[in-house]
């Protein structure tokens, strides 16, 4: 199994986030790691997508946090929550008004999403018709 292309890579991310347009996509193929960037500069989200082709620790890493106690700085909260079949880990920092939701998808990809929206809104941007982008891979 080979990991992504950068082709393929760039290829996964959608032009919106709901209202939210894409501006940037920075993809390390040696890291089998891509980011987009979505919004403004006073207002980003960041959609990433890792390959665990090749590197299935990255896998692993989430597995066993998804099922420890994880506890994060006083104010910040983890909620781990299946959603449309996904496992997710949701980590909220109120207090600076960021917010991060993360999964296994196929399990090969760990999708991240981070924005200043709360991880119910964050989920409802990841459409099914994007990830089954990934489906042939």
């Amino acid at each position: 199994m080979q990991p992504l292309t950068k082709a393929q890579f760039s290829a996964f991310f959608p032009e919106y986030l709901g209202s939210h347009k894409r501006y940037n996509v920075h993809v390390s193929a040696p890291e089998a790691m891509a980011t987009a960037s979505y919004g403004d500069f006073k207002n980003t989200f960041n959609y990433s997508l890792v390959d665990g082709a090749k590197k299935k620790a990255v896998l692993k890493n989430f597995e066993t946090a998804y099922h420890s106690d994880l506890k994060g700085p006083e104010g910040t909260e983890y909620i781990k929550k299946e959603r449309d079949g996904f496992r997710t880990i949701a980590f909220l920092q109120p207090n600076i008004k960021r917010y991060t939701i993360e999964f296994i998808y196929k399990s090969r990809f760990r999708l991240f999403l981070e924005g200043s929206e709360h991880p119910d809104v964050l989920w409802s941007y990841i459409k099914k018709e994007d990830l089954q982008k990934l489906d042939s891979y």
